[in-house]
């Protein structure tokens, strides 16, 4: 078994980087942002995504994705920030795990 150390954000870290809650973020067939854990099950962010699109999550709880008028967005335990920053339609954003 893995030992985690306490980190920022209320988390424990796992020394190989990784939250050792697994989360997981998808669209759901509502067109929202929803995440899931195994201690917390699903929960709808509220937060719009573009058709055809997949999110992207990273060991912290950052997740990227496509917003609905085709700008990148972030969201996770430091605030939802639209970047501004266009995206080609039907593409899906990678953010670094």
């Amino acid at each position: 078994m893995t030992q985690c150390a306490p980190a920022t954000e209320g988390r424990e870290r796992c020394p190989e980087g990784r939250a050792n809650n697994d989360e997981i973020a998808f669209q759901a067939n509502t067109g929202y942002l929803w995440t899931w854990t195994p201690s917390g099950g699903g929960h709808d962010t509220g937060l719009k995504m573009a058709a055809g699109t997949s999110p992207s999550i990273d060991s912290y709880g950052d997740i990227a994705f496509q917003g609905p008028h085709g700008n990148l967005w972030v969201t996770g335990p430091g605030g939802t920030y639209n970047l501004g920053l266009g995206m080609a339609k039907g593409t899906s954003p990678s953010i670094q795990p």
